[in-house]
């Protein structure tokens, strides 16, 4: 059963749920997975979201990305449709298309579509890349949060980071196509850039920032590698706490670019002692589906962890019994995945959870 630890100054009762600006995490579901955790019960209902990693291909070949061969086969149309009926039955409202690249699968507009049909918000993950043509498509369809990765201000740089000439002028141009999507047309689209940070391009990371507002986006998140974030040196640390000041006046705008930038040298992970005990009770009532099956969560897959089962033969009852007893009985603070990469959201996430199931003991 849970571990009742001593409360310190950071297991305060009220960790805030809302400051971590998710659209699939509040309160009312840290809530819910609390009392089913309480009473030993696996969740009936998914009140996450539902995640597929469509593809594993891309079109790019990112200097920083780790995921360099292709060795899993796409999720086909037909299973994707599936779940999409399944979670929504199941309650979910969100589903996220991510990958590899999600704009290559020739399935992504109809499951996009299908889920639309079914009650569900969509989320896609894209490097910008594709036409035009495809995301007015998407936008057409229902897809509403898209999240395109930005990480120079400059075309030479960017297309020699991801090895594709003309890259950064498709990227850009479907930024501004989205965001004039959102403010001409009034279309209920919301853009994130993500921006991610490395030895490379971390000395223009001011200039980096205001390049990225130019475009006006809903909020974007700076990522740092995980080898750039853990030998950040003493300089870098402070020209973070020098962004962090001279973007104050955001601060209210950019909700996620500022709750990312307090954990930016302790983005992920799970070393801090403040830790232990703490179970992932996040993977109770949500899915993260691959083409070999189900994991805990999007990160767990990324990092090569292994399936918890097979979507294609586990129902959602057994699926639901599974994730429950991984959040029950794994070790997360000493499983090398999870200590390791474990993102801040997640982990604010559990925390508050945990701190709910203190409070009611």
């Amino acid at each position: 059963m849970l571990k009742i630890i001593k409360m310190t100054k950071e297991h305060d009762f009220e960790t805030n749920i809302e400051a971590m600006h998710a659209y699939s995490i509040d309160r009312n579901r840290a809530e819910k997975v609390a009392k089913a955790f309480k009473e030993n019960k696996p969740a009936e209902t998914m009140s996450g979201r539902g995640v597929i990693f469509l593809t594993e291909k891309c079109n790019l070949n990112c200097l920083y990305c780790k995921r360099k061969q292709y060795t899993k086969p796409d999720i086909s149309l037909e299973d994707a449709l599936e779940k999409v009926e399944k979670w929504s039955k199941a309650g979910c409202k969100y589903l996220h298309i991510t990958g590899g690249e999600v704009t290559i699968h020739p399935g992504l507009v109809d499951i996009v579509e299908n889920a639309k049909e079914h009650g569900m918000v969509s989320s896609i993950s894209t490097n910008g890349t594709s036409s035009i043509d495809l995301y007015g498509q998407l936008v057409e369809s229902g897809a509403k949060f898209f999240y395109i990765s930005l990480d120079s201000d400059n075309e030479e740089e960017f297309d020699g980071s991801v090895r594709l000439k003309g890259a950064f002028e498709r990227v850009t141009n479907t930024i501004r196509y989205l965001v004039n999507q959102r403010d001409t047309y009034n279309r209920d689209v919301k853009l994130t850039i993500n921006c991610m940070v490395y030895k490379e391009n971390f000395h223009k990371i001011l200039e980096l920032t205001k390049f990225i507002e130019s475009f006006k986006p809903d909020d974007f998140k700076l990522i740092p590698t995980t080898k750039f974030m853990d030998s950040l040196t003493k300089e870098q640390e402070e020209k973070i706490k020098e962004l962090i000041e001279s973007e104050k006046e955001n601060q209210e705008k950019f909700h996620f670019f500022f709750y990312r930038l307090k954990h930016f040298s302790s983005m992920r992970g799970l070393k801090d002692e403040k830790y232990k005990g703490i179970k992932c009770y996040i993977c109770i009532d949500e899915r993260n589906v691959g083409p070999e099956g189900y994991y805990p969560c999007n990160i767990y897959f990324r990092e090569g962890g292994k399936p918890i089962g097979c979507h294609r033969e586990d129902d959602f009852g057994t699926q639901s019994k599974k994730l429950f007893e991984f959040a029950k009985t794994h070790d997360i603070y000493n499983d090398p995945i999870c200590r390791e990469f474990c993102c801040d959201i997640t982990r604010d996430f559990n925390l508050a959870v945990h701190n709910m199931l203190i409070r009611k003991s």
